[in-house]
């Protein structure tokens, strides 16, 4: 089983490994951290960026997350941006109806 990472710089969130019902909800919930640390005071006003071009054999767990991401950022002035999604996750969010939702480009 590989591990899921969350790796902030600046406004941007880089996720690697494998996201999973192994790995989803602790993911998740670092990611919640990371965003309420972004939301902070001090917060810089750029968009949130999901990085994950790191992921690797992710599944619908995956999809989950990022829908919870988006949650978590929801009311942040700047927005989120999601970025580096590999064909099989940009499948299974066209399979879920989530991609518009995710501001994913057709």
């Amino acid at each position: 089983m590989s591990e899921a990472t969350v790796r902030r710089e600046g406004a941007t969130l880089y996720l690697s490994g494998t996201i999973n019902s192994d790995t989803g909800a602790g993911l998740y919930q670092r990611l919640v951290a990371e965003v309420a640390a972004l939301n902070g005071p001090g917060a810089s006003g750029e968009p949130l960026t999901l990085d994950c071009s790191a992921l690797i054999n992710s599944d619908s767990t995956a999809v989950a997350v990022l829908v919870g991401a988006c949650r978590a950022v929801d009311g942040r002035q700047a927005g989120i941006r999601i970025t580096g999604l590999n064909g099989q996750l940009l499948s299974l969010t066209r399979l879920y109806g989530v991609d518009e939702m995710l501001g994913l480009q057709a």
